[in-house]
């Protein structure tokens, strides 16, 4: 009997517990001209890189990058394409009060950060209700994109209050650091969804 009970109270738990789901923004949610540059120590710029390239380059002696056009909040809201397919899977997933959405960005801190919000409003996304949606700024922790971005995911997860977790994001290396989390919540689903170049959803797992 009392196996009958606790068996009944997990179950009522699990359908009080959240689904999360995070979602990358360049490429993702918004194409972008935005490019990140390559510069030499006397800020010569050697390279312009889209966000895909940004993910596989390897800085060479002497490089580092500039993250000038990434963070310009007013550059974001004049070139930002909306990629409409997971714009609409992102309105359909707010219906649902059991349903937390985050933005995920490699991007930092933002300069007119308004314009930059601006943009989300614009195509119907209520951003300025942080109790809906919240955008994490991966960039602000300094370290690579999918560990930085795996850490966010961890915070989220540690709290207990998901039963299944959702990335949807463009780049194979930050689903795939995702996907290595799942040893560490075996009692959490995991997902993860590839946004390809015509904005085609693929299901990695």
């Amino acid at each position: 009997m009392l196996k009958t009970i606790n068996y009944i109270l997990s179950k009522i738990r699990l359908l009080k517990l959240k689904k999360l789901y995070f979602f990358d923004i360049d490429d993702t949610v918004f194409s972008t001209a935005g490019k990140v540059r390559v510069v030499d120590s006397g800020g010569n710029i050697l390279h312009s890189l889209s966000t895909d390239e940004f993910n596989r380059y390897v800085l060479k002696p002497g490089e580092e990058f500039d993250f000038f056009e990434f963070e310009d909040g007013d550059l974001f809201f004049k070139t930002a394409q909306p990629i409409q397919r997971t714009i609409n899977i992102i309105k359909s997933l707010l219906n649902n009060e059991l349903n937390k959405v985050i933005f995920l960005t490699a991007r930092a801190d933002m300069k007119n950060k308004d314009q930059f919000l601006k943009t989300f409003h614009k195509y119907g996304i209520p951003i300025f209700d942080r109790s809906l949606v919240y955008i994490e700024r991966a960039g602000n922790l300094g370290i690579k994109a999918d560990k930085a971005k795996s850490i966010i995911v961890s915070k989220y997860l540690d709290t207990g209050n998901y039963s299944h977790v959702t990335l949807f994001d463009d780049c194979s290396k930050n689903i795939a650091s995702f996907l290595s989390l799942q040893e560490e919540y075996p009692k959490i689903v995991f997902k993860a969804v590839q946004i390809l170049n015509k904005g085609d959803l693929v299901a990695v797992n």
